[in-house]
């Protein structure tokens, strides 16, 4: 299976990186969602990724970009940018034009995050050289700074605050699993959580207020899996026991974390921490993401070698749209497009950015871009209702309290010496 088969991309890559930056195939429609898609193709050292958009609404699925490698590993969304691992490849896409921004030669790259400070983490696991994490710049891609420290390959990234949690599975055939605890201050690995036996093949992690649950497989077609929780703040550590075979998550929504338990997508509650569906979407399928706006799920299927099709669902599990795609579609995200025509706001080129997206009970406006903008901050609903309002100036980034806001889209303006920068925001479905 490719999704087995991919551990090995590390070696079909002896690339030179001299790519010229791929073409703007297509303006994307302002307003409209999509979902991002990396097709890894038939694996092997002769193969070609895609990475496409199926714009929702219309039904649209367009391919903006190809590279010479053999398996996809994760595409995460910030803003307007999206970040792809593919095998050594880490690129940058500007979601609105459909275009490569960056790229850069990360052997293992494997999952990204953002820092509250703007900066792009990314771990590596099989194949990674150096340090297992490295922090780079997230509009050129440039090494920034190196976490050392770590006992093995790693996973998936949440960010707390100043403080990074990283999935350590230490790697194929390890007898267990752990969570390393990065200081973004000072850019040092602080220590690792130990969750011994139940940690064993640790992927994804989630992040729901000062909690951190994880998807913990623990054998490959095994009969079981484990769903960890660790408190940030009280340092309280549990295990969850699951009866089903556990791979495969993504983002929690409506008090559920949606992930794969047995023959198809289920839901774990994080209230009561137990599992109260089984089977939301029936199926085996190779990659899933949830849209918590629309209330969807979307996932792909692939025999890994002839054809790929993606699938869409609402939360009672019926069939809302679905189409053919490349092959092996390993690697999805839910992409709102929330900014309007970038050409009609005045000096709103991806300056001034907020993160993550969607956001939960804090918003965070980096006012780098536009060197600290001494004015007013404002953040309105699509009502033109002002819902936030307060004075900026000097800080590179604010931290905004959303936890009053309910879920929908947000404009946020930062106004300075006569020049407006605009951006859009989404939060979330609890």
């Amino acid at each position: 299976m490719k999704a087995f088969l991919r551990t090995l991309g590390g070696f079909a890559l002896a690339l030179s990186l001299t790519l010229a930056l791929a073409p703007a195939a297509a303006n994307a429609q302002a307003g409209v969602p999509q979902l991002i898609i990396a097709n890894g193709g038939v694996f092997g050292p002769a193969n070609t990724i895609t990475v496409a958009a199926w714009q929702i609404p219309n039904s649209q699925y367009m391919i903006f970009d190809s590279l010479p490698a053999s398996s996809v590993q994760h595409i995460s969304i910030d803003g307007r940018v999206a970040y792809l691992c593919a095998d050594s490849f880490l690129v940058a896409y500007d979601l609105d034009l459909h275009q490569r921004i960056a790229i850069a030669s990360v052997p293992g790259a494997r999952q990204t995050a953002m820092t509250s400070q703007g900066n792009l983490l990314v771990a590596k696991g099989f194949g990674g050289v150096g340090a297992q994490v490295e922090e780079r710049d997230a509009n050129s891609l440039a090494l920034l700074h190196s976490y050392a420290g770590i006992s093995g390959e790693c996973e998936g990234i949440v960010v707390y605050n100043d403080s990074a949690y990283v999935a350590v599975p230490q790697g194929f055939g390890a007898a267990t699993g752990k969570i390393a605890v990065l200081d973004l201050n000072t850019h040092t690995t602080q220590r690792e959580i130990d969750l011994d036996t139940n940690g064993r093949i640790i992927k994804n992690l989630y992040l729901q207020g000062q909690t951190i649950y994880t998807v913990n497989q623990i054998s490959y077609g095994g009969s079981y899996g484990i769903i960890s929780t660790y408190d940030i703040v009280t340092g309280d550590l549990q295990h969850h026991r699951v009866d089903l075979s556990t791979s495969m998550g993504a983002a929690p929504s409506d008090d559920k974390l949606y992930a794969a338990f047995g023959g198809g997508i289920g839901a774990w509650s994080l209230t009561s921490q137990s599992l109260v569906d089984t089977n939301v979407v029936p199926g085996y399928w190779a990659s899933m993401a949830v849209d918590t706006m629309a209330r969807h799920i979307y996932v792909t299927e692939t025999d890994y070698a002839t054809y790929g099709r993606a699938f869409s669902y609402d939360f009672t599990g019926q069939i809302v749209d679905s189409l053919n795609i490349g092959v092996s579609p390993e690697a999805i995200a839910m992409d709102y497009n929330v900014v309007t025509n970038r050409q009609a706001e005045t000096n709103a080129t991806q300056i001034l950015k907020s993160y993550p997206q969607p956001f939960g009970e804090q918003l965070f406006v980096d006012l780098k871009q536009v060197n600290g903008a001494k004015g007013e901050l404002t953040v309105t609903d699509l009502a033109g209702q002002v819902v936030h309002r307060q004075a900026v100036g000097g800080a590179n980034v604010v931290a905004l309290s959303t936890e009053a806001l309910a879920p929908g889209m947000y404009i946020v303006r930062v106004s300075s010496k006569g020049k407006t920068w605009t951006t859009k925001a989404v939060k979330a479905v609890r």
